[in-house]
C-alpha cells in the first residue's frame, strides 16, 4: 500500500516530490458541469 501511495505522489508531482498547490477558483456552473453526479440536496 505504501508503495502505491508513494508512486501516486511521485506521478502527481511530475517526479519532483514537491508540494503542489491546486487552484480552486471554479465557478458553480463549471463544477456542476464537470461533476454532475455530485449535485444533491444535502
Amino acid at each position: 500500500m505504501a508503495r502505491r501511495q508513494l508512486a501516486t505522489v511521485f506521478h502527481e508531482t511530475g517526479g519532483t516530490m514537491q508540494r503542489v498547490i491546486e487552484k480552486l477558483n471554479y465557478s458553480a456552473a463549471r463544477l456542476a458541469q464537470v461533476w454532475p453526479s455530485r449535485q444533491g440536496d444535502d
